[in-house]
C-alpha cells in the first residue's frame, strides 16, 4: 500500500458541469448508442428502447418524437411548463432545493449519524489521482458486491481502467472516505445542466457502523450546493418494492417526485411488461402496479442506490 496519499479535503473539490451535448459525446465514446433527433439526444438503453440522454433532460412536447424507425418504446421528461402534455411520469428521488440543503433540515436520526461519523478518524476527501484505486479500490468494490450481491464484479483490468478514467475526468466528482491511508468507500457523481447524478457508490461493509454511507451522500450534496451549478440532485428511480431503501433515501432528504413525461411503448410490449414486471413498468411509465405499491422491507438499508437506479432504468 502506498503511504501518505494526501488527497485534498472534499471542501476543496471543484465541480465542472456538463452540457447535454458533452454528455452525449461522453456516453458515445464509452460505447453508448446515442442519436440526435429533432435537435435532442437520445440514449438506447435496451435494443429498440430509448430514453432521454439523461433522465432529467427536459423537452418540449414537440421535441419528443420516435427516435428511430425500429423502436419498441421511448420516454422523455418534459419542461414543467409542458406538463399538460404529459401521459406518464418518471418517479424519482430528488433534492429539489439544493441551496437550502444542510444538516439542519434532516431528520434527527440522520443528524445523529453524521455527528457520530465526525467523531471517527475518517475523512471525506476528493480523489484527484488514481493511486488509491490501484492499491485498494478493487477490494472495496468486491467486498461491497459480496454483501449486496447486485452484480458480478468487473474484471480487475476493466475496473482499474474505469477508475482511472473517472478520477482523471474533471467532469466527474469522486469522493472517498479514508481512515488514514485506508480506503473505506467512495462515490462518483456528475452534473449535467443543473441535474446531479450520484452514479457509483461502494462502501466497505466494515465502514457501515461508522455511517460512512450517510456521510458520503451528504458531503457529495454539499459539494454541489457550494458549487452553485446544481438545481436538483438525483438519488435514482423509485424502488417501492424495497421499502428499506426508500426510507433511507427519505432520511437523506431525497423526496419522491413524479417528473412529467411523454412515453410510448409498443402495445404488446406494454402489456407484457405491465403484467410480468410491474415495478419496471412503473419506473418507465409512472403507472403504479395494480393493487397499489406495497413491497417488502430490504434487510440492508445502506445499499448501492446508484447501481440499483441503473438496473431500474434498464430493467
Amino acid at each position: 500500500m502506498s503511504p501518505h496519499y494526501n488527497y485534498p479535503d472534499a471542501s476543496k473539490a471543484v465541480v465542472v458541469p456538463l452540457s447535454e451535448e458533452q454528455l452525449a459525446r461522453r456516453l458515445s465514446s464509452e460505447g453508448g448508442k446515442v442519436r440526435m433527433v429533432h435537435g435532442r439526444y437520445w440514449l438506447e438503453v435496451l435494443p429498440g428502447l430509448y430514453d432521454g440522454v439523461h433522465w432529467l433532460s427536459r423537452h418540449t412536447a414537440e421535441e419528443v418524437r420516435k427516435p428511430a424507425s425500429l423502436c419498441w418504446g421511448y420516454r422523455a421528461a418534459l419542461h414543467h411548463t409542458e406538463s399538460d402534455g404529459a401521459n406518464g411520469a418518471i418517479p424519482m428521488h430528488l433534492i429539489t432545493d439544493v441551496e437550502a440543503y444542510d444538516i439542519s433540515g434532516l431528520p434527527s436520526r440522520t443528524r445523529r449519524e453524521l455527528r457520530q461519523f465526525r467523531r471517527n478518524d475518517v475523512r471525506i476527501v476528493h480523489i484527484n489521482r488514481p493511486e488509491v484505486f490501484r492499491d485498494q479500490g478493487y477490494e472495496v468494490m468486491c467486498s461491497w458486491l459480496a454483501r449486496t450481491r447486485h452484480r458480478t464484479a468487473a474484471p480487475v483490468k476493466r475496473y482499474l481502467a474505469d477508475a482511472e478514467r473517472n478520477v482523471l475526468d474533471p467532469t466527474r466528482l469522486v469522493l472517498a472516505g479514508m481512515a488514514g491511508d485506508k480506503l473505506l468507500g467512495y462515490s462518483t457523481s456528475w452534473v449535467v445542466e443543473g441535474s446531479v447524478y450520484i452514479w457509483e457508490f461502494h462502501v466497505s461493509p466494515e465502514a457501515f457502523p461508522l455511517h460512512l454511507s450517510t456521510a458520503l451522500w451528504f458531503e457529495t450534496a454539499q459539494v454541489y450546493r457550494r458549487s452553485g451549478v446544481a438545481r436538483e440532485i438525483c438519488a435514482g428511480l423509485a424502488m417501492p418494492e424495497k421499502e428499506g431503501l426508500t426510507s433511507y433515501k427519505n432520511r437523506l432528504g431525497f423526496q419522491l417526485v413524479r417528473i412529467p413525461t411523454r412515453v410510448w411503448l409498443l402495445r404488446l410490449l406494454s402489456t407484457y411488461i405491465r403484467s410480468r414486471h410491474p415495478y419496471q413498468y412503473y419506473r418507465f411509465t409512472g403507472e403504479e402496479p395494480r393493487g397499489g405499491i406495497d413491497g417488502e422491507s430490504s434487510p440492508h438499508s445502506e445499499v448501492d442506490q446508484a447501481d440499483e437506479s441503473r438496473q431500474a432504468c434498464n430493467g
